[in-house]
C-alpha cells in the first residue's frame, strides 16, 4: 500500500480550500467592504501609512470605532496596488490566507503531538468548516485571517526555540505576536496559548521555567494594553462603542449567564452549522433558572464530563479544549463587545475544537467502533462540511444576498432592511431600494438612519422635495445624527436655497467637526454664495482633515481654475492624479489647465483619457475638437464635433463649432 506523505497531505489541504472557495472569486464587494475598501481613500496609496498606523480601522469611513487593525488596512493597500477595485483579487488574498493557515494548523499539530493523522484531520476540518467560512468569504473579516496566521507562525517559531534554544526563532515568535496584535485585538490570547504549548512540549513543567520562557510575551501584552487605553484609544467613555452598544447595557452577571447559551450555540454550529447568518440576536439571560440557560448548562456539563474522561487517555483532547476556551475568552463579553455571538469569531478557537474532535474520532471512536465505521463518520462529516461551505458561498455573493439571508432569520430588524435597501440602490434597483427603506421606517418610525437613506435615494433621483422631507424626519428622530444635516444641505444647495444649505451644513460641522466631507459641502455652498474666500477656507480645511481626499483637492483645484489661478489649480489636480479616483470631468478640466499653460500634447492626452473614463461625456469631445481646430487640425476636429453631435444632436454650440470648422477646412484647402 502506497504511503501518503506529509507533502501529499499538505497539497490535499490546499486543494480542499481551493475547491471550496474558488467560486468566491466571482463575488462582489459586500457590506463593510464598501467602507473599508471601495470608499476608503487611505487604502489607495502607500502615502497613507501614517494614518493607517495612527487611526482606527474605520477612520476612512468616518465611523466611530475602537478597532486598531493597521495590518488589515496594509493588506488592502497591497491588494489595491495589485488589483485596484477588482474584488476577485481581494477574495484571492483571503483564500490564500485561509489555505496557508490550514497548512500551518497541520504543521502545528504535528509539532506538538507528532501525529500526522490527527493533524491531517484537524486541518481538513478547519479548512472546510462552514461556521468559519464567513471569515474567508467576507473580505472585511481579513483581520481574523491575519491574526490566526501570525499567531500560528508565532507558536511554531516558539516551538522551534524550545527545541533548539536558538535566539532567532524566539525573536521571530515575538515579532509575529506584534504583527498579530496589529491585525486583531483578540490576539491578546497568544501569551496564554504559548504557555499552553510550553506545558505540553517542555520537559520542565514548572512555573519558574514558564515565566523565564514567556515573560517577554506578557510584557508585550501589557505594553499593547497600555497603548490601547491611552494613545491608541479612539473613543471616550461616554460615546465609545463599548458604552453604547446593546450588550454594554446588560449587567455583567447577566452577560456571563448568557454565555452558557452562546457556548451551546457555538458548539452546535461547529458540528451542525445549519442556520448560518450575520447579525444574530441573542436574548440576554435574566436568571439561571431560565429553561434555555438550564438546558445549555446541562449540555455543556455533559460534554465536559465526557471530555474529562477521554482526556485521561488522550491528552490532545484536553489540549484542544483548553485552546478553544483560551482563544474564545476575549470574545465572551467579559468586556462588552458589539454583539454576543459572531460566527467568524470562532476562526481561531475552532482549531482547538477540531483538534478535540479529531482526537475523539481517531482515538476513542476508532477503538470503540472500528476502522470502517469511524472512517465512514469522518468521510461523511468532511463531505458535509465541504458541500455546505461551498453552498454557503452563495450567501456571500454580494450585499443583497447577505441581507436577504439575514432577513430570513430576523425579518423585523429595520437596520437589516435599511442595509438591504442600500445594497439594492448600489445595484441600480432603485424601486426595490425605496420599497425596502419604506418598510424599514414602518417597522420603526423613529429610525433616523432609515429616513436618511430614503432621503438619499430620492435626492439621487433628483426628487429633492421628497428627499428634504425625509431628511427632516431623520433629524427629528435623532437631532444628534450629523448625516441628515449633510444630506439636506446638499439638497438645499441643488435647489438654490443656499442660506438654508449653509445653516444645515454649519449644524453638521458642529456635530462632526473632524470629518472632511461637511467642509467640502460648506465650500460648495460658499462658492454658490459668491464667498470665494470662505469656499477656499472650507476646501483647505477638508484637505487638512483628509490629505488623501480626492474631493477636497478637486474642489480646491476647480475653485482656483475658476479664479484664474492656473498654477495652484494644476498643483491640486496633479495631486488628484495620484489618488486614483478620477472621472471624465476631472480630465476635461485638467486638459483645460494644460491648454492655459500651452501644453497642447498633455491637453490632448487628458481629453483622450476623459473619453476613456466616460465615452458619453460630451464636453470632452467638444473641447478636444476646439483644441484640434485651434491647432489647425480641422479633419480631427470635425471627427470630435460629429461624435459630440451624435450624443446631443440639438446642441447649438457644437453645431456652430462644426459649421465653423468645415469653413476653416475649406479655406485651408483653397489656400493650398
Amino acid at each position: 500500500m502506497m504511503k501518503i506523505t506529509k507533502t501529499t497531505q499538505i497539497l490535499f489541504i490546499a486543494l480542499v480550500v481551493v475547491v471550496i472557495y474558488a467560486n468566491s472569486l466571482k463575488s462582489d464587494f459586500a457590506w463593510d467592504d464598501t467602507f473599508l475598501i471601495v470608499e476608503n481613500p487611505y487604502i489607495k496609496n502607500w502615502q497613507s501609512m501614517d494614518v493607517v498606523f495612527s487611526e482606527h480601522v474605520y477612520y476612512g469611513a468616518n465611523k466611530v470605532s475602537n478597532y486598531y487593525r493597521p495590518l488589515q488596512l496594509v493588506s488592502y493597500i497591497i491588494d489595491y496596488s495589485l488589483w485596484k477595485l477588482n474584488p476577485a483579487g481581494y477574495h484571492l488574498t483571503n483564500l490564500c490566507l485561509h489555505a496557508i493557515s490550514s497548512i500551518l494548523v497541520y504543521i502545528f499539530i504535528i509539532a506538538v503531538f507528532g501525529s500526522s493523522g490527527i493533524a491531517f484531520l484537524t486541518a481538513l476540518l478547519f479548512a472546510s468548516a462552514p461556521v468559519i467560512s464567513s471569515a474567508t468569504y467576507f473580505i472585511a473579516s481579513r483581520a481574523d485571517l491575519l491574526a490566526a496566521f501570525f499567531i500560528l507562525l508565532s507558536i511554531l517559531a516558539f516551538i522551534k526555540y524550545c527545541r533548539q534554544k536558538k535566539r532567532l526563532p524566539y525573536v521571530v515568535s515575538l515579532a509575529c505576536f506584534i504583527l498579530a496584535l496589529l491585525s486583531r485585538e483578540s490576539a491578546i490570547v497568544l501569551p496564554f496559548l504559548v504557555a499552553l504549548v510550553f506545558f505540553k512540549i517542555s520537559s520542565k513543567r514548572n512555573f519558574k521555567e514558564l515565566f523565564r520562557e514567556t515573560y517577554l510575551f506578557f510584557i508585550l501584552l501589557i505594553v499593547y494594553i497600555l497603548a490601547r487605553v491611552t494613545i491608541l484609544n479612539f473613543v471616550d467613555g461616554e460615546t465609545g462603542p463599548a458604552m453604547t452598544t446593546y450588550v454594554a447595557g446588560i449587567p455583567f452577571l447577566n452577560r456571563m449567564l448568557t454565555n452558557f447559551k452562546v457556548l451551546a450555540i457555538y458548539l452546535r454550529l461547529l458540528v451542525l452549522p445549519f442556520g448560518l447568518h450575520m447579525k444574530r440576536v441573542i436574548e440576554p439571560a435574566s436568571s439561571v433558572f431560565q429553561p434555555d440557560i438550564l438546558l445549555s448548562i446541562g449540555l455543556i456539563a455533559i460534554a465536559g464530563i465526557m471530555v474529562k474522561r477521554l482526556s485521561r487517555k488522550y491528552p490532545s483532547i484536553l489540549f484542544g479544549l483548553a485552546w478553544f476556551f483560551i482563544a474564545l475568552f476575549p470574545l465572551l463579553n467579559v468586556y462588552p463587545l458589539s454583539v454576543f455571538l459572531h460566527e467568524a469569531w470562532l476562526y481561531l478557537p475552532s482549531i482547538g475544537f477540531y483538534l478535540l474532535l479529531s482526537a475523539v474520532l481517531l482515538k476513542a471512536a476508532y477503538k470503540k467502533l472500528g476502522r470502517f465505521i469511524t472512517g465512514g463518520i469522518i468521510a461523511t462529516l468532511l463531505v458535509y462540511f465541504i458541500s455546505f461551505s461551498m453552498l454557503h458561498g452563495v450567501v456571500w455573493r454580494d450585499s443583497i444576498t447577505i441581507f436577504q439571508n439575514t432577513i430570513r432569520y430576523d425579518p423585523s430588524d429595520p437596520n437589516v432592511h435599511a442595509n438591504l435597501a442600500l445594497a439594492y440602490f448600489d445595484k441600480g434597483e432603485e424601486e426595490e431600494a425605496i420599497r425596502q427603506c419604506r418598510y424599514s421606517v414602518s417597522l420603526n418610525p423613529k429610525f433616523s438612519g432609515g429616513h436618511n437613506n430614503l432621503g438619499f435615494f430620492y435626492a439621487e433621483r433628483g426628487e429633492y422635495i421628497k428627499a428634504i422631507k425625509n431628511f427632516k424626519s431623520s433629524i427629528k428622530a435623532n437631532p444628534e445624527n450629523a448625516a441628515p444635516y449633510l444630506n439636506i444641505s446638499l439638497a438645499y444647495n441643488k435647489l438654490g436655497y443656499y442660506d438654508k444649505a449653509l445653516d444645515a451644513i454649519t449644524k453638521c460641522i458642529e456635530l462632526s467637526p473632524d470629518y472632511y466631507k461637511p467642509y467640502c459641502t460648506l465650500g460648495l455652498v460658499c462658492f454658490n454664495l459668491n464667498n470665494y474666500q470662505g469656499a477656499e477656507r472650507a476646501f483647505k480645511k477638508a484637505r487638512s482633515l483628509n490629505k488623501n481626499s480626492y474631493e477636497a483637492h478637486y474642489y480646491l483645484g476647480t475653485l482656483y481654475l475658476e479664479n484664474g489661478d492656473t498654477d495652484s489649480a494644476l498643483k491640486e489636480y496633479e495631486i488628484c492624479m495620484r489618488l486614483d479616483e478620477r472621472d471624465a470631468e476631472f480630465y476635461n478640466n485638467l486638459a483645460g489647465l494644460y491648454i492655459k499653460t500651452g501644453e497642447a500634447a498633455k491637453a490632448e492626452k487628458a481629453f483622450m483619457q476623459a473619453k476613456v473614463m466616460d465615452d458619453s461625456y460630451i464636453a470632452s469631445y467638444n473641447n478636444l475638437g476646439n483644441l484640434y481646430s485651434a491647432l489647425g487640425m480641422f479633419d480631427l476636429a470635425i471627427v470630435e464635433y460629429e461624435k459630440a453631435l451624435s450624443l446631443e444632436p440639438d446642441n447649438p454650440e457644437i453645431r456652430s463649432n462644426l459649421a465653423k470648422t468645415y469653413k476653416d477646412l475649406d479655406k485651408a484647402s483653397k489656400s493650398k
